[in-house]
C-alpha cells in the first residue's frame, strides 16, 4: 500500500543568509527594505531590528529633501501580514515621485496552496502610488496583487512579495495580508488520489460545495478526485481524524453543482467499518471502471481540523484486516492493491509468486482443531495464504498457501491445525491480474468431546490423555477429568468418557 501525505501545507520563507524551514513559520530577517535615489542626489542608510517579528526601517536624505519609511510584518502559522507607515518624501508637490523604496519578502511552497490576498486599506497621497504584488521568483510572473481581496491558487514553487512606492508628497500608509489555505480548498483544484491513506487538513479551508449530511454546507472543506480502475465497491473512512468529520462522494466528471450527483454521504460511522459508533465517517459507494468521482471531506456543523482519509477496500491493507468467524464471507477484490509479501511456496509452475489484489481477514478460533478455508465458488482465478501473526508486523509465521486446489483455478487450504485463542491472518487475492468476487468459506468439524487432546482426530491418544487426567497425572489445557460436569471426579466420569469415545464423532 502507498501512504500519501498531502494537503498538510508547509510554508517556508527564505532568510537572507540561507533557507529556514518550518511549518508556516516566517523566520526573522527573511525580507529586505531598501531606499534608492530617484531624481536628485544624496546619501541613504538602512537599519533593521528583529524584535517580536520582523520590523525594518529605512531612511534616506537628499540635498533637496528627505525620505523616510518604516515597514513591519507579523508572522503566524498560516499568514503573512504586512504594514507600512510614514512613507514620506518630497517637501513640495513639484518634487513628488523622485525617490523609491521597496520591501521584499520571499517564501517557498513545497506543495500547492491557495492564497487569499488582501491589499488592505491604503492611504494614497498626492502624486504617489504603492504597488504590492506576489511574483514567482523564477519566472517573475505576477500571481496576484493590488488592493482588492482575491484568492489565487499557487503551485509548488518560489515566491516573493514586493512592495514598491513612488513616494508622494506628504505621507502614505497601509497594509496587506496573505492568508494560506489548503491547496485543494476549492473543488476546481481537487487533489487526484488512488487507493491508500491520505493525511490532510481542513484548517483554514473555506466552505465549498454542499452535502446532505452532517450540517456541513457551511463547514470548511477540501476536495479529492478519484478515477475508478475497476467496477466494484469503494470504501472510504476518516478513522483516526482529530475532529468530527463528514464525508461525501459525487459521481461527476466536473465539480458538482449541488447534491444532485451525490452517491453517498456520512457524518458519523454506524455499526460497520473500522471505527464503528464514532464521530468519524465511513462510506461504501458503488463505482464503475473509468468513471470519475469527487470526494469532499468536511466537518459537522462547522468543525475543522486534521484528518486521515482511507480510500479503497477496508481490508485492502494488512493492518486493517477484517475479523471474521466460521461461515461464508462475500468478497470482491476488484479495487484492491497488493501489499503482502511474495510467496515462493505458492506459485503455478513458477509463473506467479504473489497473491495479487489481496484482501485481509483475521480468524481467532475458540477451539483447537483442523481449519479448512476455500474460495471454491469465486468468479476468478484465486490464491489463498494463511499466517500466524500479522505479515505487516515483524512477528509472523507463514503457515500455508494454495493456488488451484479447488475447481482447477480456485483455492482451498484443508485441515490446517489451529490453536484456540491464536489469531491467524487469512489473505485472499488473485493469480496475476485476475480480479473478481467470491465467497471466502471457513469451516471446522463440530466439537468432539471425546477428542480429549484437541488434535482434530479421535484415537487412542485421546483415551490415554483422559486416563492420565483422570488418574491425576495432568490434563490437556482447558480440560478436566470431571467429564460429566457434576462437580465430582469419579467412575461416572470414566463411564461417560468411554461411552462418548465409543460413539465416535
Amino acid at each position: 500500500m502507498i501512504t500519501r501525505h498531502a494537503t498538510v501545507p508547509c510554508l517556508v520563507l527564505a532568510a537572507l543568509s540561507g533557507t529556514a524551514s518550518a511549518q508556516f513559520t516566517v523566520p526573522a530577517a527573511s525580507g529586505t527594505v531598501s531606499a534608492t535615489a530617484g531624481n536628485g542626489s544624496g546619501t541613504n542608510s538602512q537599519t533593521s531590528n528583529n524584535v517580536n517579528g520582523f520590523n525594518i526601517s529605512a531612511a534616506k536624505s537628499f540635498t533637496n529633501g528627505n525620505a523616510s519609511a518604516s515597514l513591519g510584518y507579523i508572522r503566524s502559522q498560516w499568514e503573512i501580514a504586512g504594514t507600512f507607515s510614514n512613507w514620506s518624501s518630497a517637501p513640495s508637490p513639484n518634487e513628488a515621485g523622485w525617490s523609491e523604496s521597496q520591501s521584499v519578502i520571499d517564501f517557498n511552497l513545497p506543495q500547492s496552496l491557495d492564497m487569499e490576498w488582501n491589499g488592505g486599506a491604503q492611504n494614497d497621497s498626492i502624486n504617489g502610488f504603492i504597488d504590492v504584488v506576489v511574483r514567482n521568483r523564477v519566472t517573475n510572473a505576477m500571481m496576484t496583487g493590488g488592493f482588492f481581496p482575491t484568492q489565487v491558487h499557487l503551485p509548488a514553487g518560489q515566491y516573493r512579495i514586493t512592495l514598491t512606492t513612488n513616494l508622494p508628497y506628504g505621507s502614505m500608509s497601509g497594509s496587506y495580508s496573505a492568508t494560506f489555505r489548503p491547496g485543494n480548498d476549492r473543488c476546481q483544484f481537487a487533489t487526484n488520489v488512488g487507493h491508500g491513506t491520505i493525511i490532510g487538513t481542513t484548517t483554514r479551508a473555506t466552505a465549498d460545495g454542499s452535502a446532505t449530511c452532517g450540517n456541513s454546507n457551511n463547514s470548511p472543506s477540501v476536495w479529492y478526485k478519484y478515477t475508478a480502475q475497476a467496477t466494484g465497491t469503494l470504501r472510504l473512512d476518516t478513522c483516526g481524524s482529530s475532529y468530527d468529520t463528514t464525508l461525501s462522494v459525487y459521481a461527476t466528471n466536473s465539480c458538482p453543482n449541488g447534491t444532485g450527483t451525490q452517491v453517498g454521504c456520512n457524518d458519523d460511522a454506524g455499526a460497520n467499518g473500522p471505527c464503528p459508533n464514532t464521530t468519524r465517517s465511513y462510506l461504501e459507494v458503488p463505482v464503475t471502471a473509468g468513471s470519475t468521482y469527487y470526494i469532499r471531506v468536511s466537518g459537522w456543523n462547522g468543525a475543522s481540523g486534521d484528518f486521515v482519509l482511507h480510500v479503497g477496500p477496508v481490508n485492502d491493507a494488512c493492518y486493517n484486516a477484517t475479523p471474521i468467524g466460521l461461515g461464508s464471507h462475500p468478497f470482491d477484490n476488484a479495487l484492491a492493491d497488493t501489499d503482502g509479501p511474495t510467496l515462493a511456496q505458492c506459485t503455478n509452475n513458477g509463473q506467479d509468486f504473489q497473491v495479487n489484489g489481496d484482501l485481509w481477514y483475521t480468524y481467532t478460533p475458540a477451539l483447537s482443531g483442523p481449519l479448512t478455508i476455500d474460495t471454491c465458488t469465486a468468479t476468478f482465478d484465486t490464491k489463498l495464504a494463511v499466517y500466524r501473526g500479522a505479515p505487516c508486523s515483524p512477528d509472523f509465521t507463514y503457515l500455508a498457501c494454495n493456488d488451484d486446489a479447488c475447481s482447477a483455478t480456485r483455492s482451498r487450504i484443508a485441515d490446517l491445525p489451529v490453536t484456540a485463542g491464536t489469531t491467524y491472518y487469512i489473505r485472499v487475492g488473485g493469480y496475476k491480474t485476475a480480479r473478481g468476487s467470491g465467497v471466502l468459506t471457513l469451516s471446522m468439524p463440530l466439537p468432539c468431546p471425546a477428542d480429549f487432546n484437541d488434535d482434530g482426530f479421535l484415537d487412542f491418544f485421546d483415551l490415554d490423555a483422559f486416563i492420565s487426567c483422570f488418574e491425576g497425572f495432568g490434563c490437556p489445557q482447558g480440560k478436566t477429568a470431571d467429564f460429566n460436569a457434576d462437580g465430582f471426579v469419579d467412575f461416572f466420569d470414566l463411564d461417560a468418557y468411554v461411552a462418548e469415545f465409543d460413539a465416535g464423532c
